[in-house]
């Protein structure tokens, strides 16, 4: 009990908020991981670890050789499941959350706190970390490549080189958007010593430049770790391989050339998912001009240089979560600044919650007040009371903002932060539980491209139940398939005798044949079959013509709708059908 007394006095109000804010992060990383069908992209990368551990060849390559070493570590322990290839992921997405918690120095307790707040519930960053593959260790290297380099200017300790040696290691061995982000980070460096004289003379009188003697061991360990997470420390040597894949992938995703919908999806995705990063990094840009903060500006340049790559790069979505970083950065520095210029002097505190409550209140009005009129409009298109509802609280918003600013200006500004971060506090939280835990594999949500359907593992159980009412084995049934999907892959790997062939039949007969919906083989013998839908692919969809903005407000605040596309006949190339065939007397008499 002496222990507990003291371990709780030296937890400090920061800290049990940083505890919160982690605990709602793993609540929304780790909490129902396996819910939802593995889409064929976290299929491929699953499957590469599976068949290292099965006795055949090994047909499949790793597409992130950190995400497959450290998977491929953690399933003899908690074995093969939906939840189990999630797991590395979801883990480097609660460490990311984590993270800004290191940089409460420069970036100051609040500001440190606030980053964190926001990568906790954004949207982005939850589907990332619950995403099987290695974007989300690709985020937790970029930033922890940052953390490094800002702690290690500050204090010049070796260790911190070595931490900054650990996540280029661990980054150039995760996904391509590691070097979108590292090539966005050199050129906010070169931005800042443009602009930034001090730093400039800095780096002229070599204090920020270890040399070659310090720097020298760092680089060994950065080597060595880098090639032990290629290789799988030399159980994987083609990892090596892939690594350098992942270099070729990224330069492949280059383009001046594509359409109107490619270039504007990005900035489509961000202002569904993530508003406040829109709304508040504009507002901490502007309020940058008149600042001298070295962590704000360099974010800024970090972000102007991610929005340039994303332009020359259109339509790759994985890339559009690296924005999270230096954003989230950018505006937990401007929260920081507002109170930490008031905690040197009075405020009154009874003040702050009047304004905080007011302000907070009114903004409820405002967005429910819009969000019943988009479900009104539906049905009575001349109804505008709720809109005109909302407008009257928007401007007694401003009135009352005004009114406190009178009073005590630095009052007003923090009572209306604490409003405008609980507001989108809230609908974030929400956002982003609804796509991480029921619509991944919507493809009516912006950020979903191929989609698994639940049809997939529910045909695997049917083939299973199958297979035991003939030989009373679970998995023992002969398959052959003519459609080569990743995700049909995975939910049918238990099956040993699973053939995968061209689109005709082979002269043995099988008990079960998988075919595409629309090819009908001829069978030598009596087949039934019943037709699946496995997967839908929106990638074709377009995003400017395809959905009113009406539509698209119902859908986002209600989640009823959009219409499109799943009630219009299925677009060509946007959907996967398969039939399963099973021999007719193949369960006579039983």
């Amino acid at each position: 009990m002496t222990y507990l007394k003291t371990l709780t006095e030296r937890i400090t109000i920061a800290q049990a908020l940083l505890g919160l804010i982690l605990l709602a992060a793993a609540i929304m990383r780790l909490g129902q991981l396996g819910k939802l069908p593995l889409s064929p992209a976290e299929a491929e990368a699953a499957l590469a670890v599976w068949q290292v551990w099965q006795a055949g060849d090994v047909t499949i390559m790793p597409t992130s050789p950190a995400y497959f070493l450290l998977t491929l570590l953690l399933t003899p322990v908690l074995g093969f499941s939906d939840a189990t290839v999630r797991l590395i992921p979801a883990l480097a997405g609660l460490g990311l959350v984590a993270l800004p918690w290191l940089l409460k120095r420069p970036l100051g307790t609040i500001g440190a706190l606030t980053a964190s707040f926001f990568l906790a519930i954004s949207p982005l960053a939850a589907i990332t970390a619950r995403t099987a593959g290695g974007d989300a260790l690709a985020l937790f290297a970029l930033l922890l490549l940052v953390v490094g380099l800002i702690r290690y200017l500050e204090a010049e300790e070796t260790g911190w080189l070595y931490l900054i040696g650990l996540a280029l290691a661990l980054g150039l061995t995760s996904a391509p958007l590691f070097y979108t982000g590292l090539l966005a980070l050199a050129i906010a460096t070169g931005l800042a010593r443009l602009v930034e004289t001090d730093g400039g003379r800095r780096t002229e009188d070599g204090k920020s430049i270890p040399p070659s003697s310090i720097l020298r061991p760092p680089s060994i360990f950065t080597l060595l770790a880098f090639l032990g997470l290629s290789s799988g420390f030399l159980l994987y040597l083609p990892g090596l391989g892939q690594s350098a894949q992942l270099l070729a992938a990224w330069i492949n995703q280059f383009s001046l050339s594509g359409t109107l919908d490619a270039l504007f999806l990005p900035l489509i995705v961000l202002v569904r998912y993530e508003l406040p990063l829109i709304v508040l990094g504009l507002v901490a840009m502007l309020w940058l001009i008149w600042q001298d903060k070295p962590i704000a500006s360099y974010a800024t340049y970090w972000l102007m240089g991610l929005l340039v790559l994303l332009l020359l790069q259109r339509g790759e979505l994985s890339n559009v979560p690296v924005l999270l970083l230096p954003g989230y950065l950018l505006v937990g520095s401007v929260v920081s600044s507002q109170y930490s210029v008031a905690s040197k002097q009075y405020t009154d505190g009874r003040l702050l919650v009047m304004v905080s409550g007011s302000m907070l209140l009114l903004g409820l009005i405002v967005v429910v007040n819009v969000a019943r009129f988009t479900r009104a409009v539906a049905i009575n298109p001349e109804d505008l009371l709720h809109l005109w509802i909302a407008a009257l609280a928007l401007a007694f918003a401003a009135t009352t903002f005004f009114y406190f600013w009178g009073w005590d200006g630095k009052t007003a500004v923090q009572g209306t932060l604490i409003a405008i971060l609980i507001l989108f506090g809230l609908f974030q939280w929400g956002t982003a539980w609804w796509l991480g835990h029921h619509a991944a594999n919507d493809p009516r949500e912006r950020w979903v491209t191929q989609a698994t359907q639940p049809n997939t593992p529910q045909m695997a159980e049917l083939i299973g139940e199958i297979s035991y009412q003939i030989d009373r084995s679970p998995s023992g049934i002969r398959i052959y398939s003519m459609v080569d999907n990743m995700a049909l892959q995975w939910y049918l790997r238990e099956f040993d005798a699973l053939t995968i062939g061209s689109p005709v039949l082979p002269e043995t007969p099988y008990p079960l044949v998988i075919s595409p919906a629309e090819m009908e083989p001829a069978f030598r013998s009596d087949y039934f079959g019943a037709d699946f839908l496995i997967q839908y692919d929106g990638t074709n969809a377009s995003i400017i013509t395809d959905l009113p903005l009406l539509s698209g407000l119902r859908w986002w605040l209600f989640r009823a709708g959009p219409p499109k596309p799943l009630s219009l006949p299925d677009p060509p190339n946007q959907t996967e059908r398969v039939t399963l065939w099973v021999q007719s007397d193949l369960l006579a008499g039983r």
